[in-house]
């Protein structure tokens, strides 16, 4: 007869020890012939009774703790009935009192797989979308590291500064602002012999002395500056700036307005120095203008050469960029007023005082101009005569004055204290001169361009330069006196050496007149002489 599990109900084998389903042991009693219906009826009633007995004997309740899930049956343990005088208890009870054997798992139910819900097409294109983005990323990444590689600059500028090629300057930081002539850059450094070999020699040494916080100076084949390179920081990546030397240049001038346009940039000089531009090194072009020059173009060009070690300066004088009026009238006078006339018209131009050059700016002239100095002083107004300028600039123009007119105008206000300084003066500067066989020191004592003045001139210039003079006695007196016109007389000592030693004692006069209310000693006589 067909044998069933008295704990879950299986249909067991006759030689089955424990429970398929549920591990309970099996026991020979339970190897009856016992149908199920009857089974089952008793272990109802067994339940009921045991509910009975459990209600009755609350104490006696075994708490049992279940077995985990996957835990395999443990092996029976035997255990020999408790003797005892009430009925044998059911084998719930029984099982239930055999501490050291767990309580039997419940069989798990199959779990029914869950149909797997197909992807949406939105999702597939996001997943798409993120995809592509992150190889954007990456090849972004490695794309702007390469442009921004150190070396790979290095190299553009090298290969660029090899063919003369004008796209150097954008792999260099040129800062707003600064003029550079590509063409006049590459040519200066032609001439120093800088070959793109070295440049590229150079830059990798800067490069190898930069870290985070210091720059490294990058110098040409004569050790000047040719710039530097800066380390930078690009998001995450590491990169340089190779920097031209660049030099601030400056004008000034001593024009009463004179102006230069720069590259488009126009600037008003003055007398003090004025930063009119930065350059790289090279030749460059500014214009320079003068709106109240009295004659001639309005503006000429200047050229200017910017170098590591030339001069970053410049001043336009008057005597570079105009013309110099020379005339016959003593600075030490109170001319009045001097105007110009140009070709016999009044200009813009005239001074009051001589202790200034008079000039004018000028550039060039395509057109033969006349130029005059007109005088007007103490109600005397004299016209110099006229001088034809044309050409380029001629720098100095002499516009003198007739002599019989300027006595005119600036009568002889001399006294013989004044005529006998005037003539111990020229003994003074007449030893130096001839010291230094130099004429210049006594040309201004004479009337301009008159025989004593070339007489003397030529004695000072010819004395031997190993020759000595030494005055020590120079003792004056006045002779005669008139109203344009001193003579005095003079006892004058001094040694002579051209390797021996020679003392000289003289007796002289000195005539000095006034010439265009000016002193001149128009004469000089020896009267005696004493050698020893």
């Amino acid at each position: 007869m067909k044998q069933f599990c008295t704990n879950c109900g299986t249909a067991l084998e006759p030689d089955m020890k424990f429970c398929s389903s549920c591990g309970q042991p099996i026991s020979s009693s339970e190897q009856d012939n016992t149908p199920p219906e009857q089974t089952h009826h008793e272990q109802h009633t067994e339940a009921l009774g045991d509910e009975s007995v459990q209600a009755e004997r609350p104490e006696e309740v075994v708490e049992t703790t279940p077995t985990a899930l996957g835990d395999a049956p443990p092996p029976p343990i035997p255990v020999d009935p408790p003797v005892s005088k009430q009925a044998p208890p059911i084998i719930e009870q029984h099982q239930a009192e055999q501490p050291s054997t767990p309580p039997p798992v419940p069989p798990i139910p199959p779990q029914q797989s869950m149909t797997k819900k197909p992807m949406s097409k939105g999702a597939k294109i996001g997943i798409g979308i993120t995809v592509a983005l992150a190889a954007v990323m990456i090849v972004a990444h490695f794309i702007v590291q390469s442009m921004l590689d150190p070396m790979k600059k290095i190299d553009q500028v090298v290969a660029a500064y090899e063919a003369k090629d004008e796209t150097m300057f954008n792999h260099l930081t040129v800062k707003q602002g600064i003029i550079y002539e590509p063409q006049s850059f590459f040519q200066y450094y032609d001439s120093q012999n800088f070959t793109s070999n070295e440049l590229k020699r150079k830059l990798l040494q800067a490069l190898s002395m930069t870290n985070n916080d210091f720059y490294a100076t990058v110098n040409d084949s004569n050790g000047e500056t040719f710039g530097y390179i800066e380390p930078k920081k690009w998001f995450i990546y590491d990169t340089i700036d190779i920097v031209p030397n660049s030099y601030a240049w400056q004008a000034n001038t001593d024009f009463p307005s004179l102006k230069l346009n720069v590259y488009g940039e126009e600037y008003t000089l003055t007398d003090e120095l004025k930063t009119v531009g930065t350059f790289l090194v090279g030749r460059y072009e500014v214009t320079v203008q003068a709106d109240d020059i009295p004659f001639g173009e309005k503006e000429t060009t200047y050229p200017i050469t910017i170098t590591p070690s030339g001069e970053w300066e410049e001043t336009f004088s008057s005597e570079q960029f105009g013309i110099v009026l020379q005339t016959n009238i003593q600075h030490e006078l109170d001319p009045g007023t001097l105007t110009l006339l140009v070709n016999g018209e009044k200009s813009s131009f005239s001074w009051k005082s001589l202790d200034d050059l008079l000039t004018i700016p000028f550039f060039k002239s395509n057109q033969p101009v006349k130029l005059q100095l007109e005088l007007e002083r103490e109600g005397e107004t004299i016209q110099s005569a006229e001088v034809t300028v044309d050409g380029e600039n001629p720098h100095f123009v002499d516009v003198s004055f007739d002599s019989a007119l300027l006595q005119k105008v600036f009568p002889a206000r001399f006294t013989a204290q004044e005529a006998e300084q005037f003539i111990t003066n020229f003994r003074e500067d007449f030893e130096t001169g001839l010291n230094f066989s130099n004429a210049s020191y006594v040309l201004e004592y004479f009337p301009p361009n008159s025989k004593i003045q070339q007489e003397y001139a030529k004695f000072v210039n010819g004395t031997a330069p190993s020759a000595v003079y030494n005055f020590y006695r120079f003792d004056t007196s006045l002779l005669s006196q008139t109203d344009t016109t001193f003579v005095f007389t003079s006892v004058e000592a001094f040694d002579f050496y051209d390797g021996k030693t020679t003392k000289y004692n003289r007796t002289k006069e000195y005539t000095v007149q006034i010439i265009d209310g000016q002193l001149y000693i128009t004469d000089i006589s020896i009267k005696q002489t004493n050698r020893s």
